[in-house]
This record gives C-alpha cells, sequence and structure tokens, in this order.
C-alpha cells in the first residue's frame, strides 16, 4: 500500500530548495555525469535554530545519493530524502549517468549492478576530502567542532534500490582491492541484497501487475531514447534481438527479460540468473572495510521478504567495517507513507528518522574518537 500510494503524496506540498548546483563532469569514457547539488540554505538554519540548534549555516556532512532504477535527483524519493538531510545541515549530491534522465549515452556501456565505474571516478574525480572541503567552503562554513577536525565534513553514500547495489558493489571491490573508497560510511535502503530472490518476487503475479509493468516501461523507455547506441552493445546477440520483421527486442515485457537478453550478456554473463547471483551482497558484502547499514522491509512488494536472520547475521560477523542490518515491518518498496498531514508538510518518515539518527550519532562518535585520539597525541 505504502508503494501503491506514493504517487499520490507527489501531489502534496512541492520540494523546493535553494542553493541547487548542477554540475556535468567531463566525460571519462565518451558519457557524461551529472552531479545534482542541494546546499543548506537560511531556511534549514532557521528551523534548527528553532529547535535550539546554531542559526549560522554549516554543513555537518556531505551525502552522494545514488537513486533506483533510471532514477534522478527529480525523483520523488530522492527529494524528500534531501530536504532531511538539509534540515539536518548536510550538502546532498545525486549522480546520475549512462543515459539517464538528462545525461547522455554516447558510447556502448549502460547501467548494471556491478557497473561502479561511474561510482569510482565521481570518488576519485572530484569527491576526495580537499575537493569537497574547497567547493564546500566557497558557499558554506563546514560544521567545525574543534580545532582537530577544523574543516573536516564526513562523506556518507546513501543509496536506493538498484543504486544500493551499485553502492555495496564498489565498497566491496575497493574493500577487495585493500583501496579507499572515499566514504565515511554508507547506507542501502530497500534494495535486493539476494537479487535471484528479489527478481522471483518480480514474477509473482500481484507484483508482476503492479510494479513490473511500470518497472519495464522505464526501461523501454530507456532503451528507446537510446536505441541506437544500445543495438551496439558489446556480447549482446544483436542478430537475436534486432532482426527480422518482429525482433525479439519488442516482444521483451519484464525486467528480467531485459536483464536475460541485453543487461546480463553485456557485463559478461549467460543470462540474467547468472548476473542477479554475481550481483547479490552476499557474494561480496563481507570484503568491504566500510561501515554500512542495510534497510530493509519486510513487506516489500518488488524484491519480496528478507533474507534470513541467520545468513545476515553470518554476514556481519564477516564484515570487516561494521555491518548494521535493520529490518522494518512496513514501508512497502521506497513508500515509508505516514499520516496525509506528514505527507503533506514533508515531515521525515520512519526510515528517513531512522537514518538522521544514524547519521547525526556517527558524526558524533567520529568528532569525539578524533578528539581523543588528538588528546593523547
Amino acid at each position: 500500500m505504502a508503494t501503491c500510494t506514493l504517487s499520490v503524496a507527489r501531489f502534496g506540498r512541492p520540494s523546493t530548495f535553494a542553493h541547487r548546483r548542477v554540475r556535468w563532469l567531463p566525460p571519462y569514457d565518451g558519457n557524461s555525469t551529472c552531479l545534482d547539488w542541494w546546499l543548506p540554505t537560511d531556511a534549514e538554519a532557521a528551523d534548527t535554530a528553532a529547535d535550539g540548534g546554531a542559526a549560522a549555516i554549516r554543513v555537518r556532512a556531505l551525502a552522494v545519493i545514488l537513486p533506483g532504477l533510471t532514477g534522478s535527483s527529480k525523483e520523488f524519493y530522492v527529494r524528500r530524502m534531501a530536504r532531511q538531510l538539509l534540515r539536518a545541515h548536510m550538502a546532498t549530491c545525486v549522480l546520475t549517468s549512462r543515459g539517464v534522465a538528462d545525461t547522455h549515452l554516447e558510447r556502448p556501456q549502460i547501467f548494471s549492478a556491478l557497473f561502479a565505474k561511474d561510482l569510482r571516478h565521481i570518488m576519485q574525480a572530484c569527491m576526495t576530502r580537499e575537493k569537497v572541503q574547497e567547493c564546500l567552503l566557497r558557499r558554506i562554513s563546514p560544521l567545525q567542532s574543534s580545532d582537530h577536525h577544523k574543516g573536516a565534513v564526513p562523506i556518507i553514500g546513501v543509496a536506493f534500490s538498484l543504486g544500493g547495489r551499485i553502492l555495496t558493489n564498489y565498497v566491496s571491490e575497493q574493500g577487495e582491492a585493500e583501496a579507499p573508497s572515499g566514504f565515511d560510511a554508507v547506507y542501502t535502503i530497500t534494495s535486493p541484497h539476494n537479487v535471484s530472490d528479489g527478481a522471483a518476487a518480480l514474477r509473482m503475479l500481484l507484483s508482476k501487475l503492479l510494479y513490473g509493468s511500470t518497472l519495464y516501461k522505464r526501461l523501454r523507455a530507456y532503451y528507446e531514447r537510446h536505441k541506437n547506441v544500445l543495438q551496439n552493445l558489446p556480447d549482446i546477440d544483436k542478430k537475436l534481438l534486432m532482426d527480422g520483421d518482429s525482433p525479439l527486442v519488442k516482444r521483451l515485457r519484464t525486467v528480467q527479460d531485459f536483464g536475460e537478453f541485453i543487461t546480463g550478456p553485456h557485463v559478461g554473463f549467460p543470462g540474467a540468473e547468472a548476473y542477479y547471483v554475481a550481483a547479490s551482497s552476499f557474494r561480496r558484502l563481507h570484503h568491504s572495510r566500510m561501515p554500512q547499514v542495510c534497510v530493509v522491509v519486510a513487506n516489500d512488494p518488488i524484491y519480496g521478504p528478507p533474507q534470513p536472520a541467520p545468513r545476515w547475521l553470518h554476514l556481519i560477523d564477516m564484515h570487516c567495517g561494521g555491518l548494521v542490518y535493520v529490518e522494518m515491518p512496513v514501508g512497502g518498496h521506497l513508500g515509508f507513507l505516514g499520516c496525509p498531514w506528514s505527507e503533506w508538510t514533508q515531515a521525515p518518515n520512519e526510515m528517513e528518522h531512522l537514518v538522521l539518527r544514524s547519521l547525526i550519532h556517527f558524526i558524533k562518535s567520529a568528532d569525539t574518537q578524533a578528539a581523543e585520539a588528538k588528546t593523547n597525541e
């Protein structure tokens, strides 16, 4: 129900932000990448001051947001989360690439759960701690709790659905390579940690009718927009997909069809199932050295029931950086709707409350540890 009625909430009070800045990065492989920034404003400062906080505009952290399937900064759930982060004095930056939304696709390489090169590129090219500090200091002051931490702003990853798979894969790859990720902590929200089970849930009749067709329409629109490039993707069967009076590409009807004949082969697998198995969190997440919070919902209609607790406990024991698993009883898939008044006023929902409380605690703990380390020098 929360997922179904999410679209209704979009007609409530509109999300408006000041200090929005769109930055287009030079292509590193021929395809454009967009960073959509929002910075805290006087309005957010006033909200904090009313609650007893400081009235100056300062930044406590930078949240790098990765949306779900074909999503961008225009998505309702992204804008909701950005609003709550801004109110808590956290800058936000939304990553969009691979022909999604306003970005272009000039070279034949599409997004997938296993494709982390765009995220790696932005973290190395423009999200180093020095460059983030330089960017923020031009506009607003970072929150400086003490001299030892002067100017340092934690960089947090916040990712939804498919974006959560990309973020998880990235930090796992960096951990496996013993290389820094650039993040201080990451959050994944309603991400399919077992992609095979998620695909099976989406094939169930009700989910297929209510959600599967909508998701596939997004993929179909993506294909139609970029078909001149997608028809030349490496490793897909062009003859099977494109040739004849009734080419197979016109008869694809589901997300799994798209994975079977396009995404899976394109990223090096014989089909969708092999790709889904490789994209599972339980295969690689233990390599990550990054603190991570995984938020799932028991009634997620798209990715199905959560994985068994023993499986998560085993992964938590193996994880080097500190892994927290949170299972919420309700919320749907990216829905988390509250009462009508809460939706109209855009008050934080339960998921947003959880993420904000956790983030603020993490930042305060990091400050305390840094202060103690400075004292002991």
